[in-house]
C-alpha cells in the first residue's frame, strides 16, 4: 500500500508504526524531564528512572519546621540551623559552605600538685572530661593540704600553753607523752596574773 500523502488518504502500516515509534520516543524523552510518581510506590524520583544521574530540586520555598510537619525545608533554613548549632558550641565553631568546623576550647588543666597550664580541647566531650579531671585533682589537692595543715596544728598543740577545762588553768604538756614542763623566763606580772587566775 502506498504511503498516504493527502489528508483524505489512508495511511499504510509502515506510516502508522513510524508514527507510534515517534510518540513512544517523545514520551520516553518527556519522562526524563517531568516529575512523576514512582510506579507502585509512594515516592518521586527525579530524572525518570533510578538508572539516570540524580537530579536537583530548585526554588524550594521555606517551610515551617515543627513537629508533625511533612514539608521540605530549603538550604537557607539548613544554614540557619547549622549556624545556631555552631553558636551553641562556642569556641569559634562555625558552619561555612556546608561544613561544620568544630570548636577550640582553651581551658586550664590543674594537676594534683596544684599547678595549672593551658590545654586545648577540640570537642565538647573532651572539654567536659578535662573539667571533671580538674575537679578531681582539686579535691585531691584540698585533701592533701588539709591533712598537712591538721598535722602541723597537732604538732603545735603538743608544744603549746593551752587552757584546760578540767584543771581550770593553763597547762604546759610537751610531746606525745604529755609530760609536765617548766616555764622559764616568765615575767613577774605574768606570774602574778597566773597565780591570781588560780
Amino acid at each position: 500500500m502506498k504511503a498516504a500523502v493527502a489528508k483524505n488518504e489512508a495511511v499504510s502500516k509502515a506510516q502508522f508504526d513510524k508514527r507510534i515509534e515517534k510518540i513512544s520516543n517523545d514520551i520516553n524523552h518527556l519522562n526524563l524531564s517531568v516529575v512523576l510518581y514512582d510506579k507502585d510506590s509512594n515516592s518521586v524520583t527525579f530524572g525518570g528512572d533510578k538508572t539516570t544521574a540524580p537530579g536537583a530540586l530548585h526554588n524550594v520555598q521555606a517551610s515551617t519546621i515543627a513537629e508533625g510537619s511533612h514539608d521540605a525545608i530549603d538550604g537557607s533554613q539548613i544554614e540557619k540551623i547549622s549556624q545556631d548549632v555552631a553558636n551553641i558550641f562556642g569556641g569559634n565553631a562555625e558552619f561555612s559552605e556546608g561544613i561544620l568546623f568544630g570548636p577550640l576550647y582553651h581551658l586550664s588543666h590543674i594537676s594534683e600538685d596544684g599547678t595549672s597550664k593551658d590545654r586545648p580541647f577540640y570537642d565538647v566531650g573532651s572539654a567536659l572530661t578535662g573539667l571533671d579531671e580538674n575537679i578531681n585533682n582539686v579535691n585531691s589537692r584540698l585533701t592533701h593540704v588539709t591533712n598537712e595543715f591538721t598535722q602541723k596544728i597537732d604538732g603545735v598543740s603538743k608544744d603549746s600553753l593551752l587552757w584546760s577545762n578540767d584543771e581550770q588553768a593553763f597547762i604546759v604538756q610537751h610531746g606525745e607523752g604529755k609530760t609536765n614542763s617548766k616555764i622559764k623566763s616568765l615575767p613577774m606580772e605574768t606570774f602574778l596574773l597566773t597565780q591570781w587566775m588560780q
